[in-house]
């Protein structure tokens, strides 16, 4: 059985591979051929181990395409995935430090770059340093590592919920902290926005008021024309005696600086309104802000409920850390057993008939205790220690899912409190500014009064001036020519009056302009934001649903291809139940009986191959959705062998096929393997033999 490709699918048998140890070992590549060099030298992978797992020192290159890793049990095949998966950055899917060294290494070259990780241990921890292949270590546990132990298959085995396991890799913490900042952003604009719109409104009124203004001021102008022509004709046909042109000159000087103290007091009573309307405003601003800062709850509680949430999480890492440790324990123990084992089984010489042809009855001597067991019981024992470290690392998992929900609690409790901390600044900033602007009005307003104290002043002067004008005994008709001071006064005031006004006018109209400027910037924001915080919340959502279909198109191709005659539909399902902030997904298995009548069954009822199958398939939809083949372009394959040989090797087939990766490597016992290749699903692949 082959799987078709389409026509826009890159042809994968161009692609020779190898993976070839340079020991000189014989590698059997499509059923026996002798391996040649990589077609793609430029991202040849060579793996350097020393002292992980059961591996002391050893040496691999590692060329693109489908790797078959080859050997019985113990053979360190597992111990070089998990080497790899190390030198990756997997976190609980790398190798263990060998039990009987202080320090480890693995170096991992790809193309031109280097990477690594170094172990170092203290008897009771051991330590990583290095830098690996990629820092995001929950990518390589749960897509890239596809072991016993990853999060996916034993999620599928044990029946719990995938949705957390599939969606690790998206920050919801970091996508909800946006949210609320770009929505903090967003009332700000709101207002600006509002408050450019109602300014406009009043553009046409201004703007009708500026033109009447303008008339007004040019009738007033060419009346003041046609006056002081008056005047002047006056002036030049009196023949008035010297004091009576001194009281003329002094009258107009006294004119001039009434028209100065007017204009003074005009621009006084703009800058009141100004300050006036601007202390207004930042009242109801203040008001505003008061009414947000009443729904935030007592700040010393939130502080103390971050204290606590800071013990709870300092509780839970110490846990994780206690875990940690018993893990790595654990699998040390593993290792080491492996180890022993795979020395002790080099041969069966001293063993009769029975323990050679029956390799579980072959006696061995205990490393721990000296004692003669058979190898069956350490085997066993063997899956009891990592039956153990499974549950223990469902454990970690759990822990660090509530530490990551506590932390997550904890910066929403410290966004809120400096929220409301941004506020009371706020507060602060417009009270001053209030205040400040009431002291500036108190001002003004004392300046108002000396300013209408000297109009006063001026006016009665003028009055004085006029009256001695009349009285002068050589005047000719001074009441015309007083008359006309008095209306050219009261004139140049209007016009002085109407140019304040118009000036007014002109700057309200400029400033409503800026206004609807900025009013239209912030709508351009507010879109932009807007459809960012719709691709935000929505993100989850996507992703949500984007699993969901992967993984049931991804089931629905296999089935067929598996020929699995008895299970109609494996499908997974998105549910969120009432006002539940995430999604679960719950697993469906559909059957279908022998007249061709269907019903939903349950994981538990599933055989283990088809079990170990979906899990598989759960890893490579978040493999293929969350584009984990652009960031690691590696998939790692141990403990299939339930999988039976066509239906693995169609499975590896498709993997390689519905994704960009580059090094796709299955460690399979050597029957497995041979009936993978008998399967003749793909050409181009390598072995070798551990």
């Amino acid at each position: 059985m082959r799987i078709e490709k389409s026509d826009n699918q890159p042809d994968r048998r161009e692609r020779t591979t190898s993976l070839q140890p340079p020991d000189g070992r014989q590698i059997r590549c499509d059923g026996g051929a002798e391996a040649g060099k990589s077609a793609a030298a430029d991202t040849r992978c060579r793996i350097r181990i020393q002292n992980l797992g059961g591996i002391a020192s050893a040496e691999y290159d590692l060329t693109p395409g489908i790797s078959i890793l080859v050997g019985r049990n113990a053979t360190n095949r597992t111990s070089f995935l998990r080497s790899l998966a190390a030198g990756l950055g997997g976190d609980h899917s790398a190798a263990q430090l060998k039990t009987d060294s202080d320090e480890g290494r693995i170096e991992l070259t790809v193309g031109e770059e280097t990477y690594t990780r170094e172990y170092t241990g203290n008897g009771q921890r051991t330590r990583k340093t290095g830098t690996p292949y990629t820092e995001q270590s929950e990518l390589v546990d749960i897509f890239v590592a596809l072991f016993a132990d990853c999060p996916a298959r034993r999620a599928v085995v044990d029946g719990t919920d995938l949705r957390d396991i599939l969606m690790k890799p998206v920050d919801t913490a970091e996508i909800q902290r946006r949210i609320s900042e770009l929505t903090e952003r967003r009332a700000d604009l709101d207002e600006t926005i509002e408050r450019g719109t109602r300014r406009k409104s009043e553009l046409p009124e201004l703007e009708q008021r500026r033109a009447s203004l303008e008339s007004e001021l040019e009738a007033v102008e060419t009346e003041i024309a046609t006056l002081e022509s008056t005047v002047e004709e006056i002036e030049s046909r009196a023949d008035e005696s010297d004091d009576t042109a001194h009281l003329r000159s002094k009258l107009e000087t006294r004119r001039e600086e009434l028209a100065s103290v007017n204009q003074r007091g005009d621009e006084i009573d703009q800058q009141l309104e100004f300050r006036r309307s601007e202390r207004t405003e930042l009242i109801e601003q203040r008001e505003r802000l008061r009414s947000k800062e009443a729904e935030f709850e007592d700040p010393d509680r939130v502080e103390s409920n971050i204290d606590e949430l800071g013990t709870e999480i300092a509780t839970l890492v110490e846990t994780k850390e206690r875990l940690a440790e018993s893990i790595e324990n654990l699998q040390a123990v593993i290792s080491a057993n492996e180890t022993f084992l795979d020395g002790e089984m080099t041969g069966f010489e001293g063993q009769d008939l029975t323990a050679q042809l029956d390799p579980e009855s072959q006696t061995v001597e205990c490393w721990t205790c000296g004692s003669t067991v058979e190898h069956g019981a350490i085997t066993n024992r063997l899956e009891t220690l990592r039956t153990i470290a499974t549950e223990h690392r469902s454990e970690l998992q759990e822990i660090e899912s509530q530490v990551d929900e506590r932390k997550n609690e904890r910066a929403s409790l410290e966004e809120r409190l400096e929220t409301y901390e941004k506020l009371t600044r706020q507060l602060e900033e417009l009270d001053s500014r209030i205040d400040q602007h009431a002291e500036k009005i108190d001002a003004l307003e004392a300046e108002r009064a000396d300013n209408q104290r000297q109009i006063e002043q001026r006016t009665e002067e003028i009055q004085a001036i006029e009256s001695e004008i009349e009285d002068a005994e050589d005047a000719e008709d001074p009441s015309e020519f007083i008359t006309a001071h008095k209306e050219l006064t009261h004139l140049e005031r209007k016009r002085g009056r109407l140019e304040s006004q118009l000036d007014e006018v002109g700057s309200e109209i400029e400033a409503i302009e800026a206004i609807d400027r900025e009013r239209s910037e912030a709508e351009d924001e507010r879109a932009e934001i807007s459809d960012e915080l719709a691709d935000l919340r929505g993100r989850i959502d996507r992703l949500e649903g984007e699993l969901v279909e992967t993984l049931n198109s991804i089931m629905e191709d296999l089935i067929e291809r598996l020929e699995y005659s008895n299970i109609a539909r494996v499908w997974l399902e998105r549910k969120r139940s009432g006002g539940a902030a995430e999604s679960s997904f719950e697993l469906h298995i559909v059957r279908e009986t022998a007249d061709g009548s269907m019903y939903e069954d349950t994981v538990g009822t599933l055989s283990e191959s088809e079990r170990e199958v979906i899990g598989l398939v759960v890893s490579l939809a978040g493999y293929i959705v969350h584009d984990v083949d652009r960031a690691v372009p590696f998939l790692l394959l141990d403990s299939v062998e339930m999988i039976d040989g066509e239906r693995l090797a169609n499975l590896l087939a498709y993997m390689y096929a519905e994704t960009e990766v580059l090094y796709l490597c299955v460690a399979l016992l050597p029957k497995d393997a041979q009936s993978v290749e008998a399967a003749g699903v793909f050409d181009d692949y390598s072995t070798t033999e551990f």
